[in-house]
């Protein structure tokens, strides 16, 4: 059976100046390629946070605090969540953090790869890539100080992933592996094991 997985909706403002809930066609289209069935997920609400086999928070510009009950009900029921971008910044706020702003333009480019990641080996990350080191994209203002999470992978002693392998899935990456499927198999291997994760909390 396919797994449905809900993506925490992002707040946008249309040129028409009209307020609008966006879930990101990379994202749609990544978790479709995988066999997902994909649902927008805006506020807290237990029964149909209960109908998901997995959660992600997409990339985006600001923290929504309303996210927070979302992402620690994944956390305290196990439903596997990936953070990607934003989704990750939340994930290390949400757990004791903080935020930082860089002040270049180095880690906001749009290139198929900006800079590589050091990975732990000791980590569920390394389970998923094997590998210390990767290449990805960057497209990012802000970063994590510090967390209460566990860091699996670092850029120049900036925070890159973090984790906490004591559950089945729950990872936040900064970069964007769902715009990187068609060309990187790190992005396909985070994306399948999530995407895997899910199928089996639905077995």
């Amino acid at each position: 059976m396919k797994p449905i997985i809900g993506v925490l909706l992002r707040k946008e403002i249309t040129k028409e100046e009209n307020e609008v809930m966006v879930l990101y066609q990379n994202i749609y289209q990544a978790l479709k390629h995988y066999g997902a069935t994909v649902i927008g997920i805006d506020t807290f609400d237990s029964r149909v946070l209960s109908l998901c086999d997995g959660l992600v928070g997409q990339g985006g510009d600001d923290i929504r605090f309303e996210d927070k009950e979302i992402i620690l009900y994944a956390y305290q029921k196990e439903i596997p969540f990936l953070g990607i971008c934003l989704g990750m910044q939340e994930m290390g706020v949400f757990f004791d953090g903080t935020l930082g702003d860089f002040k270049d333009s180095f880690h906001k480019q749009i290139k198929d790869y900006v800079h590589e990641v050091t990975i732990k080996k000791d980590s569920f990350l390394y389970q998923i890539v094997g590998k210390e080191k990767i290449n990805v994209n960057s497209r990012h203002k802000s970063f994590v100080e510090k967390t209460s999470l566990s860091t699996c992978a670092t850029y120049d002693h900036t925070i890159e992933a973090i984790e906490d392998k004591t559950k089945p899935f729950f990872l936040g990456v900064q970069w964007h592996p769902e715009a990187m499927i068609s060309y990187d198999e790190d992005a396909d291997k985070i994306l399948s094991a999530f995407v895997k994760a899910c199928e089996n909390r639905d077995a």
